[in-house]
């Protein structure tokens, strides 16, 4: 079995300063997939009301995007 020395560890830590990115990078994609899924809320009625759509058929339409 091999054992792994502190010194061989540390050549594969991730740099300190990529970490900010990935977190400001996924918060952001959060953060539209929120508000996405919060515009088709809004719109749902006057989309039923136009395109004549059942409860059902909105239903499905919403459960699309969830």
């Amino acid at each position: 079995m091999n054992h792994v020395t502190p010194a061989q560890s540390e050549e594969f830590k991730v740099s300190g300063s990529i970490e900010p990115v990935c977190w400001f990078y996924v918060s952001c994609c959060t953060m539209i997939n929120f508000m996405d899924r919060q515009v088709l809320s809004a719109v749902l009625e006057p989309m039923k009301m136009d395109l004549r759509l059942t409860d059902t058929q909105a239903g499905i339409l919403q459960t699309s995007f969830f």
